[in-house]
């Protein structure tokens, strides 16, 4: 078994310090290395050291894009890191990013972009934008998430609508 699957294993089983010490000698030894930079970027988040997180997610989506590599998840993975840390401005940027290469994306990116950026734009106080992308991931992919989101996004429009009349 290669030392990226094992590091992928320790990660799934909830080992992702046991993860970050099987990648770090790969990507120092080869920091072009897509997978392991990704995977180190996730291990990283999972500890919650998200500014090494944000760091290796942004190196693995520029590699992918460099490299033109099938596997894009790592634009939707690095503005959600950015999501997470709070930084709404950069994962709203990273999520048009990914827009921007839509037919390079499979259905489940897809998905995952559209619900990450309507939870985006709400935490903007942008609920009608929200709606719209949440809206469209429960059209478009049948995703009960957006569903969810979507009735959420529109409690909190009325709420602010009421707010300011």
């Amino acid at each position: 078994m290669q030392l990226i699957d094992q590091a992928k294993e320790a990660r799934a089983a909830g080992e992702s310090k046991k993860a970050v010490s099987i990648l770090e000698p790969i990507v120092k030894k080869d920091p072009n290395n897509y997978s392991a930079v990704f995977n180190l970027g996730l291990a990283y988040m999972d500890l919650g050291e998200t500014s090494d997180g944000i760091d290796a997610l942004g190196k693995a989506k520029n590699i992918a894009i460099k490299e033109q590599l099938p596997d894009k998840q790592s634009i939707n993975s690095y503005g959600w890191a950015l999501l997470v840390s709070g930084d709404y401005l950069g994962a709203n940027n990273a999520f048009k990013e990914a827009e921007s290469r839509w037919s390079d994306l499979d259905d489940e990116t897809k998905r995952k972009v559209l619900n990450n950026e309507g939870l985006t734009l709400t935490y903007m106080g942008r609920y009608s934008e929200a709606e719209s992308y949440f809206k469209r991931a429960a059209q478009e992919f049948d995703s009960p998430l957006a569903k969810q989101n979507l009735k959420r996004v529109q409690e909190l429009e009325k709420s602010a609508s009421r707010a300011r009349h």
